[in-house]
């Protein structure tokens, strides 16, 4: 079967989570026998039609693409990714990460009334939901899956849950891993892995490290990050850029995650951390709400409770973590087999052949 990926980026030189989602399920289909493109909007020059750029350049990436499309047996897209193909002649497989419509009213209060419409109404109702209307649907989570229903009216998608190579992020000496990363900063360590970013809570992180003298902070900062105030702070280890094979070292040498994100479709740290045996203090967003039972000793309010409280309760499930450390084989059974690459494989197999 030939098989094309529509997405934005081209996953050989950005980092982040859908292309290196991109590059597993590309990896998927070949060891199944498709040939396998990734077709990528990165190269394409914007429509002058649209006054945004992605926009302009997924617009482009489809039109493109119906010309070639009778190369192929199948296209998968990626969200709203492909925006621009129309109309879809061939089978077509939609996976969505998140949803545009949940995340914008999630983070409204960040936004300016502009981008709030742009994302929930064009990226979201116009894009998304219409991307799906023709198509196969798959999320990576209840919790998206769930959003597809409530926001757009799509109906019985898919769950495939995102998968981590569990022999990678795995349980390892915590001082060793320390010492590999030249940590030598006595005192616990609490990991941060994301974009730093208003619309990732880092305000709770900004508050207690003022609040707590006598923790550490690990800032693995993805790609996209606005300026981070803790650069040059003697307790905090800001890490930009990190490779994705590295990310597993990181994690090793951590006590706790704090991932108090205002949305996530499926957070993908949250699962790498618990793989590692790092306890995770999370709020209810993503994966986070399918492993709550697991989590329930060390959730976090949703946001709509107000950061005054988010920050109480962080700083309390930290401290709990912290007093009371979890047997990390315990930690790590919370995802263990269920969120490893082969569970993925099976579900996303499942998932394109229903």
């Amino acid at each position: 079967m030939r098989t094309a990926i529509l997405t934005a980026h081209d996953p050989a030189s950005h980092r982040g989570g859908i292309e290196s989602y991109v590059l597993a399920l590309r990896e998927l289909l070949e060891a199944d026998g498709d040939q396998v493109e990734i077709v990528h909007a990165d190269a394409e020059r914007p429509d002058g039609s649209f006054n945004n750029e992605l926009l302009g350049r997924l617009f482009s990436l489809g039109r493109r693409f119906a010309a070639r499309e009778a190369e192929f047996d199948r296209v998968i897209s990626n969200g709203f990714y492909g925006l621009g193909w129309f109309p879809r002649r061939i089978p077509s497989v939609n996976i969505y990460h998140s949803t545009y419509a949940a995340f914008g009213e999630a983070v409204r209060d960040c936004l300016g009334p502009a981008t709030h419409f742009e994302w929930t109404g064009i990226y979201g109702h116009m894009g998304e939901a219409a991307s799906g209307l023709y198509a196969r649907r798959v999320a990576v989570s209840g919790a998206v899956a769930q959003e597809l229903a409530d926001h757009y009216g799509l109906q019985g998608a898919r769950v495939a849950p995102t998968g981590v190579d569990l022999a990678r992020f795995a349980p390892a000496d915590r001082v060793a891993a320390r010492q590999a990363l030249g940590i030598v900063q006595p005192g616990p360590w609490i990991i941060f892995v994301g974009r730093w970013d208003a619309t990732k809570g880092v305000g709770v992180i900004e508050e207690l490290v003022a609040a707590e003298p006598d923790w550490n902070w690990l800032l693995v900062l993805a790609s996209g990050s606005q300026a981070c105030p803790f650069v040059d702070h003697p307790r905090v280890r800001v890490q930009a850029d990190v490779a994705p094979v590295d990310i597993p070292a990181y994690l090793q040498a951590a006590d706790a995650l704090l991932f108090p994100s205002r949305y996530e479709g499926f957070g993908l740290a949250i699962v790498e951390a618990l793989a590692c045996g790092v306890p995770v203090v999370s709020t209810p967003v993503g994966v986070a709400r399918d492993l709550a039972p697991g989590l329930q000793d060390w959730c976090l309010p949703d946001w709509e409770r107000g950061s005054t409280e988010m920050v109480a309760a962080a700083r309390s499930r930290l401290d709990g973590i912290l007093s009371r450390p979890p047997q990390a084989d315990a930690v790590r059974a919370l995802v263990d087999p269920g969120y490893g690459l082969a569970a993925w494989r099976s579900a996303m197999r499942e998932a394109l052949q229903a």
